[in-house]
């Protein structure tokens, strides 16, 4: 390229290939570096010649109980230290020393977030107890402490001891204090609210239950959470389920918090549960995460241990709920009575023989961060290990509970002589021979409930083609027909005569000579109202079903799919409409649900083979002609 400051000449175009070619390059060379003046060697440092030969600065000697630092990590956080006291109403604040320290005793600073001493007692993770469990199904528990690089809520561990055994007295003549924390603590409260406090918690000791903000009852949970050493275990477990039956109503989120943390408390103080939650275990065992501490409890085939599982797995681990049914508002108590008592009847035979559910082959394992949610201190917080069985976990549980709870209300059905049945196909024959065996009498009948010897006969009366029509046969049914609504309404009405049907006059004058005006004669001799007739009668009949709703005319589409399941033509039904069988299947069964408690339809497994349940062939006839 030209230079910028030189101009170029104006016949470089003439210079031909000179033009093009490019300056030449300047070669490199490498240079050996030289150490000239320099040393690589090592100066040694320790001894007196040493360090004045290297002009170096003598090291001073480590102290004895000079602490080991270690490098800063980015999870280290800065201690704090409370920088003022509680006093009444709000709080004083004091001053520093020269070293920054507050100018207070040791007891009030404030403990949370302090690095763990490295000559602490115990090490973090190490093993506390381990041992075997004393029900069927948890096997192995193991408590650790908790691993953390740090000490946190040292400040509620001490206010909580010095407030142990302090008593209180409300003011305002007894009236609750409000007192609303998320995460209460002793040092949110004011003078008025501390004195409710400790009101409500010698209330609760002694068996009264006053009325209490939520804040309350958790504080004092966390008070016997953080306090084994002042409050036993043994005393520490009764309070807490006390305060948990008395109060779950008022305050349902206590199932969640107290569902958690009495298992943990319970198994790291090697206490047993109270007996007074076995009342509430239906309810609690859906939202607790370690179900199967819940069920620990049975020792042996007592009733009353099996009534309460019975009680739980109907509650959680079925899918049919029979409260639900059409008839259950009518007879609550025998239900609820009845079925359970069935499903414990073969829950005592499969405990006995160690069938079904209570195969337990399979072992679980579980680790729990305990007091997950709680305040917890360092010293009490801990990690449980836990191996255990359970009958609730497998698949199987669920259809084994569903199948036994639908045939038992099909006993009763039986027993109040109601038509409709569930799909019970899935129990198994043992099953269902304790069930028969429970209910005593007949068992519930198997197979298809259709009139197959009747249906001949019937089908006689609409063979007019091959076998003719008698017009004296109408005529007598229909005179007796006349005759019945006579008798039926009161009223005198004027009934065709037969001899009209008989001779082969024209009817119309007869019809005219009875009184009918000349549209009802023409109506009647035209036919219409002969099928308007049958029409009505089919209608009232359907009326008269019990499972007919007013809102089933809306159905016509699937009204019409089951006409064209009863005829095998369920296939081409869909197709010419595009839709999917599955889901014109899934659309009828929800409205059978709501009808009948049950589903209509059902296939094979495949998708493709879809049919009506025998049981309910009947009332899908019914309720397609509606």
């Amino acid at each position: 390229m030209w230079d910028d400051k030189k101009e170029a000449p104006e016949n470089t175009a003439d210079e031909g290939d000179n033009f093009w070619s490019l300056p030449v390059t300047h070669t490199k060379s490498y240079r050996q570096p030289s150490f000239e003046g320099r040393t690589m060697d090592t100066v040694p440092i320790g001894s007196d010649e040493d360090e004045k030969a290297s002009h170096g600065e003598k090291i001073p000697p480590r102290e004895k109980d000079a602490p080991v630092s270690r490098p800063v990590r980015s999870a280290d956080r800065v201690p704090s230290y409370r920088t003022s006291v509680y006093a009444g109403d709000g709080y004083k604040a004091y001053g520093r020393d020269a070293r920054g320290w507050p100018e207070k005793k040791t007891e009030d600073v404030d403990f949370n977030d302090l690095p763990v001493r490295p000559k602490q007692k115990h090490a973090a993770g190490e093993t506390l107890s381990e041992r075997t469990g004393s029900g069927w199904l948890i096997r192995q528990i193991t408590v650790r402490r908790w691993i953390n690089d740090f000490s946190f809520y040292g400040r509620f561990a001490h206010d909580a001891e010095i407030s142990h055994n302090r008593c209180g007295k409300p003011e305002d003549g007894g009236e609750a204090v409000p007192f609303f924390a998320y995460v209460p603590q002793y040092a949110q409260m004011n003078s008025r609210q501390l004195g409710y406090y400790l009101w409500f918690r010698d209330q609760t000791k002694a068996g009264v239950y006053p009325q209490a903000d939520m804040a309350y009852i958790v504080l004092y949970v966390f008070e016997i959470l953080n306090l084994p050493h002042l409050i036993p275990p043994a005393e520490g477990i009764e309070i807490l389920c006390r305060l948990w039956v008395h109060y779950r109503q008022i305050y349902p989120r206590l199932d969640s918090y107290l569902g958690e943390w009495v298992p943990d408390y319970s198994m790291i103080h090697d206490v047993p549960l109270p007996s007074l939650v076995f009342a509430i275990l239906p309810e609690i065992v859906r939202k607790a995460q370690f179900k199967e501490f819940y069920l620990d409890f049975i020792r042996e085939a007592d009733r009353r241990d099996m009534e309460t599982l019975a009680d739980i797995l109907i509650e959680a681990y079925s899918d049919y709920d029979y409260r639900k049914s059409r008839y259950y508002n009518t007879n609550k108590e025998l239900f609820d009575r009845e079925i359970r008592g069935a499903l414990c009847a073969v829950l005592t035979d499969a405990w006995q023989k160690k069938r079904d559910i209570f195969v337990l082959d399979r072992t679980y394992r579980l680790t729990r961060d305990a007091y997950c949610g709680a305040i917890a201190q360092t010293d009490v917080k801990r990690r449980i290990d836990i191996s255990f069985h359970s009958c609730i976990r497998p698949p199987e549980t669920r259809k084994f509970v569903t199948d036994i709870v639908k045939y038992a209300e099909n006993r009763l059905r039986l027993q109040l002589r109601i038509k409709s049945k569930l799909g019970d196909a899935g129990i198994s024959p043992e099953d269902r021979k304790l069930v028969d065996e429970y209910f005593g009498g007949e068992p519930v009948p198997s197979g298809t409930r259709r009139k197959e010897a009747a249906e001949p006969e019937y089908l006689k009366l609409y063979e007019a083609e091959s076998s003719g029509f008698d017009f004296s046969s109408a005529g007598a049914i229909e005179a007796a027909s006349w005759s019945n609504t006579e008798k039926l309404t009161e009223e005198e009405i004027f009934a065709v005569p037969v001899s009209a049907c008989d001779s082969g006059e024209d009817e119309s004058e007869d019809l005219f000579s009875v009184g009918l005006s000349t549209d009802t004669a023409e109506e009647i001799l035209s036919g219409p109202a002969m099928a308007d007739t049958e029409e009505d009668s089919a209608a009232e009949s359907s009326q008269a079903a019990d499972f007919v709703r007013e809102d089933t005319a809306e159905y016509v589409l699937e009204k019409a799919a089951v006409r064209a399941l009863l005829t095998g033509n369920f296939s081409e039904f869909c197709r010419e409409r595009g839709l999917f069988p599955g889901q014109m299947t899934d659309a009828v069964n929800e409205i059978f649900l709501d009808l009948i408690g049950d589903i209509l339809i059902e296939d094979n497994g495949t998708g493709k083979d879809f049919h009506i349940l025998d049981d309910y062939r009947e009332e899908a006839e019914t309720w397609s002609r509606t």
